[in-house]
Order: structure tokens, then C-alpha cells, then sequence
């Protein structure tokens, strides 16, 4: 008896704990007790709970130096006042027509390398006017298999003649090895659309066996 009290408790607890809501525009969102929300397509399930990180790669590419014109940047950070590692990844898609850039980094503690539990995806577009102000839904396709990530995060500035936006979103680290695993990807960003080419993905693949 005690048992089952104590199993409905906690039960209750946890439908207390978050509540589902439908916005204006048909959008699923989670509320919680705390006074918090989130977009409930954010929340990705993974049937995959145990994706292996890829094995160490020989990526001889201009990813790993310092060369301002190289569409591939790698960079391992260490912040002494923070005590704090971040490693990035970003790839100018030379086969937009626009400008458009997309990254990851993840960080950890100190300076050695802890294997993240979630990876942060970006995107920097720079262009004469607003691409992503109202929406900026993020989906993938791997391998033909669609899987949506949810509305990615907003920040910009503006300059003469240009408007920069920078979208963030942050994955649980299955999630992205779901995706950079893949054959072939292609990237739903709103309403711009890219295929990610073989050295891309090659790059996203030597990022990611590097979180080991």
C-alpha cells in the first residue's frame, strides 16, 4: 500500500512538474512550475541512446591552421580566469549563394577533455535584410529520415548596409552524432534549404570523434 502511494505521488509530481500548451500559431510548448517554457519540438527523443562517438580521424585539412581564408575554422580554446575549454567548428557553406556560415562548439571544465552531454549548433547569415526574424525552425534530413530540431534561438546586429543574425540551438550530444553519422544530410533552415558536401561532413565527423 505504502508502495503504491508513493508510486502516484511521484507520478503526480511529475505531471505537475511540466504542462503542454498550443501557442496562437499551432506550435506544442511545455510549462513548467518554474515559470519556465520550452518549444516541445526541442525536446528530441532518440531511439539511438547509445550512438557511438566516431573513431579519430587524419584530416588533413586547412581546418586545423590558422589561415584567415579558409571557408573551415578548428579551434580549442582554454579561458584561464574561467578555468573553461571550448572547442568549435565552423564551415563557410561556399555552396550557398548566400552568406551564410554553420558551426558547433561544446566546452568543459579545465583542460581535459570531458565528453559533453549536449552540443551547440549556430548559424551567422549576414545579408541586406531580415532572413530569420520570425522564424527560424531548424530540420534535417539524414539519410531521407526527417528530424526536427524546433525554433533556434535569435540574437543580431546590424550594420551599414547589412543585418548579421546568429540562430543557436543547443542538442543532446546522441542527437548530434544521430545526425553528423549520417550519409547524407541535407539542412531545412526556414526556407533555405543546402545539401552538406562529403568534406563537410568529414569535417563535422573529425569535430566529433574529437569529444573522446
Amino acid at each position: 500500500m505504502k508502495k503504491t502511494i508513493l508510486i502516484y505521488f511521484l507520478t503526480s509530481l511529475l505531471i505537475l512538474a511540466q504542462q503542454e500548451a498550443v501557442t496562437k500559431d499551432g506550435k506544442k510548448v511545455l510549462l513548467y512550475n518554474n515559470g519556465t517554457w520550452q518549444y516541445a519540438a526541442e525536446i528530441v527523443t532518440n531511439k539511438n541512446s547509445n550512438i557511438s562517438i566516431p573513431e579519430k580521424r587524419n584530416f588533413n585539412h586547412p581546418i586545423f591552421s590558422e589561415v584567415s581564408n579558409s571557408p573551415f575554422q578548428f579551434v580549442t580554446k582554454y579561458d584561464n580566469l574561467k578555468d573553461n575549454t571550448t572547442v568549435s567548428l565552423n564551415l563557410k557553406l561556399s555552396q550557398m549563394g548566400e552568406d551564410l556560415t554553420i558551426g558547433s562548439f561544446f566546452s568543459y571544465s579545465g583542460k581535459n577533455l570531458i565528453t559533453p552531454t549536449n552540443v551547440s549548433l549556430r548559424f551567422v547569415a549576414r545579408s541586406d535584410d531580415w532572413k530569420y526574424l520570425r522564424n527560424a525552425e531548424l530540420v534535417f534530413f539524414v539519410d531521407g529520415r526527417r528530424i526536427e530540431l524546433g525554433e533556434m534561438k535569435r540574437s543580431f546586429s546590424i550594420g551599414i548596409g547589412y543585418v548579421l543574425e546568429s540562430l543557436s540551438l543547443t542538442i543532446p550530444l546522441n542527437t548530434f552524432l544521430e545526425i553528423f553519422n549520417g550519409k547524407a544530410i541535407e539542412v531545412k533552415l526556414f526556407t533555405t534549404t543546402f545539401k552538406l558536401t562529403e568534406e563537410q561532413l568529414e569535417a563535422f565527423r573529425d569535430y566529433a570523434s574529437r569529444m573522446q
